[in-house]
Parts: C-alpha cells; structure tokens; sequence
C-alpha cells in the first residue's frame, strides 16, 4: 500500500512537470524575453562559477606557501641545537606570522566584500522579481 501510494504521488508530480514544462515552452523559444533572460542568467552562472575556481585555487596555492613556511620554520627550529642561529630564526619566524597575518587580513576583507556583494545581489534580485510578479498579476489569465 505504501508504494501504491508512492507511486501515484511520483505519477501526479511527473504529470505536473510535464504540464509545466508545456506552459514554458513558448516563453524558452529564442527571441523571447524568457529565452533572451535565461542565456543571461546561464553567462552569469557560469561566470561566477569561474571566478570561484581562480578564487579557489588562489586560496588553496596560498595556504599551501603558508604550511610549507611553517614546515620549514618547524623544521629550522627542531635543528637549532646543532646550529645555534636564533637572529635567523626569528627573523623567518617574524616573516612567516606577517605572512599569515596579511593573509587573514586578505581573507577577511574578501569575505566582507563578498558578503557587500551578496546582499546587494540579493536585493536587486528581489526588487526584480518584485517588478516581474507585478507584471505576472495585472497580465490577464490564460485560463
């Protein structure tokens, strides 16, 4: 009985999507404001898609510079009884923490503009969908 009632709830959603995918068809046709917003919104997909693997990949090759400083650093100072250089040391140590400082420093500005530009995202898209669901309701009913 429970996949009875599964199976109908599949075949009543499957119905509904193709319904849908019907009224859609005509606004998807190329020339059509919805077909000309859609390869718009698909650019702007991808676009952001490859911005965030440069980003990706920048962060990772910069986090990876930092471990392998504090490897060496790590290293450097496991050996220090044999060649007593503290001046040296503290010198790749101090470059090392300002390295790691200006990266948070780096990191944490990205995230703020990147938050700056979520919302402000947001909000335009809202607005636009504003403007789009108004048109929507004073448009007559095609039913």
């Amino acid at each position: 009985p429970v996949d009875a009632c599964w199976e109908e709830e599949w075949r009543s959603l499957a119905a509904e999507a193709v319904s849908l995918e019907t009224g859609l068809e005509p606004m998807l046709q190329p020339g059509t404001t919805g077909s000309t917003q859609l390869a718009g919104l698909v650019a702007e997909a991808n676009d952001a898609n490859d911005r965030q693997q440069q980003w990706d990949h920048s962060l990772w090759a910069k986090v990876s510079l930092l471990r392998r400083r504090v490897s060496t650093v790590s290293q450097a100072l496991q050996q220090q009884q044999k060649s007593a250089e503290p001046e040296q040391l503290r010198a790749i140590v101090c470059s090392v923490e300002h390295d790691l400082g200006a990266f948070r420093a780096k990191q944490k500005a990205q995230f703020e503009i990147l938050v700056a530009e979520e919302a402000s995202g947001a909000e335009e898209a809202l607005a636009m969908l504003s403007q789009r669901f108004q048109a929507w309701a004073i448009e007559p009913s095609v039913l």
